[in-house]
This record gives structure tokens, C-alpha cells and sequence, in this order.
């Protein structure tokens, strides 16, 4: 698929994903969104290279030039792992000499 754009609404929250291209399995739903990905939830964004949407692992992974611009500041890594369900957040580095970089607004 190109250009992409998907939205996921629950009773608390939207968010908006989209991307120049993706690849959906119809069987699983997982969808892998790539180039140009980029998040918005409430006030926050995120932008990446590669997203992949698990529902049967109910799991999102962010990976690739992330950067997090939120209210409170910016974040650079090279990935994010959120869990669908208990809402846990997981922001790595790929080599562990290396640090993710916060960037706080004053």
C-alpha cells in the first residue's frame, strides 16, 4: 500500500499512523508501516522509518531515526516498544555503549 494512513480509536484516546508505504496481512492484521512513519497521539508525535502493528502480540515497535516531540520535550533512540494493553513503554538504544538523548523544553 502507499501513503498510508491509519486511525485507532478507543473510548480514551485516537491515534493517527501514517507512512509513504506499508504492508498489511490480511490474515493477522499485522501491518508493517515504512518510510516516512509518523505518530500522533494527544499532543505528542512520533516519527520513525519502520513501524510494525501486532495485534497478535498486541504490540507496536517503532524503530529507526526516532524522535519523540512531546510537550515536555524531544527524545531521539533507535527504537520504541509499547504494549497495547498495559500501556508500557520500552525506549532502546541498538548498541549498548550508546544513550538515548532527551532534550528537555524549558
Amino acid at each position: 500500500m502507499k501513503d498510508v494512513k491509519g486511525i485507532f480509536i478507543n473510548e480514551n484516546s485516537r491515534i493517527l499512523i501514517t507512512s509513504d508505504n506499508a504492508i498489511y496481512n490480511i490474515i493477522s492484521h499485522k501491518t508493517n508501516f515504512k518510510e516516512n512513519v509518523k505518530i500522533k497521539y494527544l499532543d505528542n508525535v512520533i516519527t520513525g522509518e519502520n513501524l510494525i502493528l501486532d495485534f497478535e502480540e498486541k504490540k507496536i515497535t517503532i524503530s529507526d531515526n526516532i524522535k519523540y516531540d512531546g510537550l515536555n520535550g524531544m527524545l531521539f533512540a533507535d527504537k520504541i516498544k509499547i504494549d497495547l494493553v498495559s500501556k508500557n513503554i520500552n525506549i532502546l538504544m541498538d548498541k549498548p555503549n550508546e544513550e538515548v538523548i532527551v532534550n528537555f523544553k524549558k
